[in-house]
């Protein structure tokens, strides 16, 4: 036909707290967006990109929340939908699907300075982002949004935080006929030791689940938080999800975000002793 229908059929029921409900037109945007990236790329995305699309979940699901729902962390459950889009359609387009990126990482800082005044601003990092048929995955991305990675120039000038580290870290992507892009690391802590207890939300996307790879592609590295010292001793697990108070600048805020996955089956080579091994593996 000249159409295509989305089904979320059997979507979850939505729920009374936690604010990770999804309004019907968001779980649209982010069920489509993946449809336009297959099928015209190239062009400018506009209405009749969108036109010949359908989405449908069930009113009252996680995907389709009835008023007054909360759905302030609505993107924890729609960054999941592209990786699903791709997979549903790998086999019938192979050649323009994505293997699933590493989503992104967000804290939320915040507390009152020294002279009482209040301060508060986010961080976003992006992980890696999946391979497809075309190219290897790059790093840095907070795909499926339109966000960009926060400055941490900015970020230092506007809360009192020490960015001690952020960078990609070698190897996290899935290996694969294409590897998927690298995931960050960062770290930060209080900048000064002034007695007032600072705030911050450390929400890693990946910790169980990470970026799954397609047509034999491996997983990129899966995320992590923890609260530190500044010698790497672990005071705190953040798991999926807290809530953290940091009340001196000898508690560091560590981050792994997730690396993309791989496309296709890793190239296998001979090694000195004989035998086969993926490339990707370390030498030992």
């Amino acid at each position: 036909g000249d159409g295509i229908g989305v089904r979320f059929d059997g979507a979850p029921d939505q729920l009374a707290q936690g604010g990770i409900n999804c309004t019907l037109g968001y779980t649209a945007a982010h069920a489509t967006y993946p449809l336009k990236c297959m099928l015209t790329p190239q062009v400018r995305g506009n209405a009749g990109c969108y036109r010949p699309f359908e989405v449908r979940a069930p009113e009252g699901s996680i995907l389709n929340a009835r008023y007054p729902a909360a759905v302030n962390l609505r993107t924890r459950t729609g960054w999941y939908i592209a990786p699903g889009i791709f997979r549903a359609l790998s086999r019938a387009a192979p050649d323009r699907v994505q293997a699933a990126t590493g989503l992104p990482f967000t804290s939320n800082v915040y507390g009152v300075d020294e002279d009482g005044t209040a301060f508060a601003d986010v961080l976003f990092v992006g992980g890696g982002q999946g391979a497809s048929a075309e190219a290897a995955g790059r790093g840095g991305l907070l795909w499926p949004t339109s966000a960009a990675n926060t400055s941490i120039e900015l970020l230092e000038s506007r809360v009192p935080v020490l960015v001690m580290e952020k960078a990609f870290i070698r190897g996290s992507g899935g290996a694969g006929a294409r590897t998927g892009g690298p995931g960050q690391r960062i770290r930060f802590r209080k900048l000064r030791d002034d007695g007032r207890p600072m705030l911050a939300t450390i929400y890693p996307e990946g910790v169980t689940h990470p970026a799954e790879g397609l047509f034999g592609g491996t997983p990129g590295v899966a995320a992590r938080a923890h609260v530190t010292t500044p010698g790497g001793a672990i005071l705190r697990d953040c798991a999926m999800g807290a809530l953290v108070e940091l009340t001196d600048p000898d508690q560091v805020v560590d981050v792994t975000v997730a690396g993309g996955a791989g496309y296709g089956a890793p190239p296998r080579r001979e090694r000195g002793d004989g035998k086969r091994h993926h490339a990707a593996e370390a030498e030992p």
